[in-house]
């Protein structure tokens, strides 16, 4: 246990020391959202369309995205991160911003905790899923978890596979799990609204990854069907 907590010490040492000193690309991915302009459209057009309280991300990394959600949004922002190297990285980058709350721990721990809390729970947050990297996927539990205590909830999942866009690029596991709709089936039932970018990849920029927007309430998904970056899916 001392080792692991001395290794973990070191970690945190070496993130805070590559954002200090400038040794680490603080543009990681070319820019926010991956560098994806029509991605950065969609979400400004979230902002303009609804009256969120608060952002609630998981998946830090380095804290890009993290920092131009706050920016572009003026809101609370709280980010997740299980990595001790990246999350002590995008602490030291994000600490002048009292609004931006970092997390370190697992995504679904942290977003239980988040999502019990009562305050949290009158809000309307937008949700920004990009913590399943680790070959761990538990992105159904995160969706069931937020979407039964957060009933005005619009949540977005990033590398995820879009219908009749075949370049987008999204996640596959060596356990044979893909981010796509078939992933999402057990769902089904809940009544889920989705919606997907109406641009393809070839007028798209950055890291070209997919992702798909959703939700539970019927009227926030009369909003998600009058922004133009977005088509509803039928199931």
């Amino acid at each position: 246990m001392i080792l692991n907590n001395l290794k973990e010490f070191v970690q945190i040492c070496k993130g805070c020391v590559e954002y200090l000193f400038n040794t680490q690309d603080k543009n990681t991915y070319g820019g926010p959202f991956n560098n994806q302009k029509i991605r950065q459209e969609i979400f400004t057009g979230l902002l303009e369309n609804f009256r969120f309280d608060e952002i609630i991300e998981t998946g830090t990394y380095y804290g890009n995205t993290t920092e131009y959600m706050f920016k572009t949004s003026k809101l609370i922002v709280r980010t997740i991160e299980l990595n001790p190297r990246k999350y002590s990285f995008a602490m030291a980058r994000l600490f002048k911003y009292p609004k931006i709350k970092t997390y370190r721990g697992s995504s679904d721990l942290i977003l239980t905790k988040l999502c019990k809390q009562p305050k949290i729970q009158q809000k309307q947050v937008f949700f920004y899923l990009d913590a399943h990297r680790n070959g761990k996927l538990i992105l159904i539990e995160e969706i069931k978890l937020i979407l039964s205590n957060i009933k005005q909830a619009v949540v977005m999942i990033d590398d995820f596979k879009v219908p009749g866009f075949p370049d987008y690029g999204y996640d596959k596991y060596p356990s044979g799990e893909i981010l796509d709709l078939e992933y999402l089936s057990p769902l089904s039932n809940l009544g889920l609204q989705l919606f997907f970018p109406t641009v393809g990849p070839k007028n798209e920029t950055g890291k070209k990854r997919g992702c798909v927007v959703l939700t539970l309430n019927k009227e926030y998904s009369e909003k998600l069907q009058s922004l133009s970056t977005l088509k509803a899916y039928s199931y």
